[in-house]
């Protein structure tokens, strides 16, 4: 064994520090196991006390003196009279604890649990196989319950494993009928069911009540399926006079049987509550883990029980179905499921403006400059028999209506995208998809929140096919989409129809989207240069599928039914989780706005003082009228060049991100095309891109032919290289001169707007940015917010100039709106979470029931109410910093 030392001499006055010294040492014993031993040092000025703690094998470990790590003349054993100095040869790690005010620290690698383990791995190998046995009670003769029985059963789900006689083990268990029974032989245990020894489970009276009609299921065969196994259950229904039916029997029990009439099985409420977070955190398939539930019960394969499979996903189909009504508040409705309208079900965005549930009353008397606070910000996206149960009532649209409509106009040709080559457009007509009964599915997205609308979800048929003031739609093609959207909306039933001409839409591209469109495009469709949109990116959606696209694994083997339904489940349980995280993902970008408003605020103003007043007056006014004019393509834009440089372009449409995407797609085009007309006209494309290739990759010359357009290429970039090259070494000239004439001339201070020029992160281009760095954060380089920048009277300078001091006054800008707009949200969710609250108040007391039924309908919306509550008050407390006042409440409760 170890020794345990204790080492005093502390200074009691001076500031104590805690500090674990991880010692290895081999033991005299033995040469292949070493000892690891942990001592606490709670260290001061002047000495130090230890306690050793811990002791553990290790392999040899290389030799380091302790002395080197600590003064050895401090250290004295007050019970073996050691000192550190019996520690030659061991290996040493520190690692410090506790400070004076009490802050752990954390966890460094000599903390190693596993090299604890690992000298116990006997004990645990020992005790896990002592649980095959008796144990404690192999002497045990007489049942201890009783006192009279033989005790030769054990329980395997209760807490101990105590052995009692037959009679016992089944009285004991009449509260807990399906844990797993295990019977000694003698020799060894082995399993059988409380079924077999006489339990027999009396449905529709109090545990330990008789029936005087008990009636037996269906040739007493039953079966339950639960957390720990498939079980055969004696099951016995009551027969009185007063009895109810059967399935409500089951259900009164917390039984969900898998039919109406004479069920035969049923699965208890826990594992089907289980399965359904298991799917939604893991997205585990039913096969796996129904199949993981009969290996339960038997893992060798010598006593299969018949398979219920089929049974069980119907019956955790129907629980999804049930628990969406329940949580929707449909139970608490006097017409009941049928009154159910569409979208009803569907986990709304407490974020989102909502007149009548989280704006004020006088939300439509702000002033102008306020009013788009509460726009509503869209993204779209895509990615019989088996009737789906809920008919449009969360988050896919009814499905009759909807593929009617698309049915009309599925034969008419789609037109050519004149942007980039958008797969959503140019391939919405490929003969590989005909024939799929839905080749994705299309969503309407929260574009600032990222939750799934209700009625926002259809299945795609043929690419893609959608009460504010302000409606701000993002899509990926928004630039094609929109072209023919209003044409297309008037063929549509008039309940789905947007008076577009009475509100204003604004169409934008996903951020992260953008750079593969052409130029034109980058600038008209981009959130980063609009007003009254925040930081908003548009990319919600996107992120969404890394959630929704592992249960495709699932959804592609099931009917159409239960595919819309159980993505409805997945969407409402994704919505549900960012409703109640909503207290953290504000506080952090509200965090985040500050900073970045006062670093683009601070860039801004000096740009701003660099140039002439009387130049910067005509450019803000022309931003001013191109926002007010949003949809006038006749207004100019001013965040686009409207000088072009000597420098000859590259490519007038196709930038370098698009050329990089385009020969992605053509890729992933290539491993797909198979027919020959299908590979003639990937040929065109592959040619046409070759062109394109040798102007950004002027080395093809060697694989492609084209000499003129390699030369081309070589002559642009060889002339930015040396203009570029030539200035920089002329400000460095000028730079150095400077240096040596300013002490002559008493000149302090210059250097710190004239800096020392560094070639290789200084000297690039106006709007290029550093790496790493998006469009919305990029602060300009410090050469052009040096006095006098705009003195060059270069019309490429100038032109270059207004488009950045745009750009630094939209970041800036952008930055404000979104502090603006995350605070008036925070308002947003606390007065939504108010109304829900009082919405489930009185929900509770709508529906004319007695009893049983009124008291767990009256119980479940007060927890429904209180649960809002506590989280309105979890998140005012945790954004109390940047919440001025209190939200005002809607007076008006929508019921």
């Amino acid at each position: 064994m170890p020794r345990h030392l204790s080492f005093a001499k502390v200074n009691r006055c001076a500031a104590a520090k805690q500090k674990k010294v991880n010692i290895y040492t081999s033991q005299l014993s033995s040469a292949s196991s070493s000892i690891h031993e942990t001592y606490t040092f709670i260290s001061r000025k002047q000495g130090f006390s230890a306690h050793g703690s811990h002791v553990t094998t290790k392999t040899s470990a290389s030799s380091v003196q302790l002395v080197e790590a600590m003064d050895s003349s401090l250290m004295t054993d007050s019970h073996t009279n050691h000192n550190f100095s019996d520690f030659t040869g061991a290996d040493i790690e520190t690692e410090c604890l506790e400070t004076e005010d009490n802050h752990k620290c954390k966890c460094t690698a000599g903390d190693h649990p596993l090299l604890s383990w690992k000298v116990e791995c006997n004990t645990f190998l020992l005790e896990l196989l002592q649980h095959d046995g008796q144990g404690d009670y192999m002497d045990l003769c007489v049942c201890r319950n009783c006192s009279f029985g033989h005790p030769e059963f054990r329980c395997m789900d209760c807490f101990s494993r105590e052995l009692f006689c037959s009679l016992c083990i089944v009285a004991l268990h009449s509260r807990n009928p399906l844990h797993r029974i295990q019977k000694w032989t003698g020799s060894l245990f082995v399993s059988l069911s409380l079924k077999q020894l006489g339990l027999r489970v009396q449905l529709g009276h109090l545990i330990g009540e008789d029936c005087l009609l008990p009636q037996q299921a269906f040739n007493d065969d039953f079966t339950i399926i639960h957390t720990n196994g498939i079980h055969e259950v004696g099951l016995d229904y009551c027969g009185c006079d007063t009895a109810q039916t059967h399935t409500t029997q089951l259900l009164h029990a917390a039984w969900f049987p898998a039919t109406t009439l004479e069920p035969r099985m049923a699965a208890t409420f826990q594992i089907l509550e289980q399965y359904h977070l298991l799917s939604f955190e893991s997205k585990a398939s039913g096969y796996e883990f129904y199949h993981a539930i009969a290996r339960l019960t038997d893992n060798t394969g010598l006593h299969p029980h018949k398979d219920r499979y089929e049974a069980f996903l119907q019956m955790v189909r129907e629980w999804r179905h049930l628990k969406m009504l329940k949580r929707s508040g449909c139970g608490h409705d006097s017409t009941g499921v049928e009154g159910t309208r569409e979208g009803e079900c569907a986990v709304v965005c407490p974020t989102c403006p909502q007149p009548g549930k989280n704006l004020p009353d006088d939300w439509q008397e702000a002033p102008d400059d306020k009013q788009w606070l509460y726009t509503l910000f869209r993204a779209i996206s895509k990615d019989g028999i088996d009737p789906g149960l809920s008919c449009g009532w969360a988050y896919f649209v009814e499905e009759t209506a909807y593929k009617s409509h698309v049915q009309q106009y599925s034969g008419k040709p789609q037109e050519k995208s004149t942007c980039s080559s958008h797969n959503a457009v140019n391939m919405a007509d490929m003969k590989a998809s005909q024939g799929l009964a839905a080749m994705g599915v299309g969503t309407i997205d929260c574009a600032r929140h990222n939750m799934k609308l209700p009625n926002g979800v259809g299945d795609l048929q043929k690419g893609k096919s959608i009460c504010v003031d302000v409606l701000n739609v993002s899509y990926n093609i928004a630039c094609q989409w929109h072209k023919n959207l209003w044409q297309h909306m008037s063929t549509m039933p008039t309940h789905l129809q947007l008076n577009h001409t009475s509100k204003l839409v604004c169409f934008f591209m996903l951020k992260f989207h953008l750079p593969t469109h052409i130029l034109k495009c980058q600038s008209t469709f981009s959130f980063n240069f609009s007003k009254n949109v925040g930081r908003t990116d548009g990319e919600a959606p996107e992120r969404g599928w890394s959630n929704i696209n592992p249960v495709a694994l699932s959804t592609k083997e099931m009917g159409p039914g239960s595919r819309r339904d159980t993505l409805d489940d997945h969407f409402g349980d994704w919505n549900w989780k960012k409703s109640i995280g909503l207290g953290a993902t504000p506080l952090r970008k509200m965090n985040e706005a500050h900073e970045e408003h006062r670093a683009h605020a601070s860039t801004f103003e000096e740009l701003n003082e660099a140039l002439a007043p009387e130049t910067t007056a005509g450019w803000r006014a022309c931003v001013k009228h191109w926002e007010e004019n949003p949809n006038d393509a006749s207004v100019p834009n001013p965040f686009e060049t409207r000088v072009s440089s000597n420098d000859p372009l590259l490519h007038p449409d196709i930038s370098p991100s698009m050329f990089i995407t385009t020969e992605i797609d053509l890729e992933s085009e290539q491993q797909k095309t198979v027919l020959v007309w299908q590979q003639n006209a990937l040929q065109h494309k592959v040619d046409a891109w070759k062109q394109v290739q040798l102007l950004y990759t002027p080395t093809a010359q060697f694989w492609i032919r084209g000499q003129s357009a390699n030369t081309r290429a070589q002559n642009a970039l060889g002339q930015v290289e040396a203009r570029a090259a030539a200035s920089a070494e002329k400000y460095c000239m000028a730079h150095a001169a400077l240096s040596s004439l300013a002490p002559v001339l008493n000149k302090v201070g210059w250097n710190l707007k004239f800096r020392l020029l560094n070639n290789r992160d200084d000297v690039r281009g106006m709007m290029v940015p550093r790496k790493g760095e998006s469009e919305g954060r990029q602060q300009l380089l410090w050469i052009w917010l040096v006095e006098g920048v705009g003195d060059d009277k270069d019309e490429v300078v100038q032109d270059g100039l207004r488009v950045e001091w745009c750009k630094a006054h939209a970041r800036m800008m952008h930055w404000k709106e979104e502090i603006e707009l995350l605070e008036e949200e925070m308002h947003h969710v606390l007065r939504f979470l108010q109304w829900h609250a009082l919405w489930w108040d009185n929900r509770a007391h709508l529906h004319a029931l007695t009893g049983a039924e009124k008291e767990g309908v009256v119980a479940y919306a007060t927890r429904q109410a209180h649960l809002r509550r506590d989280l309105s008050a979890k998140f005012e407390t945790s954004w109390a910093r940047y919440i001025t006042a209190p939200p005002s409440l809607c007076t008006t409760v929508i019921v």
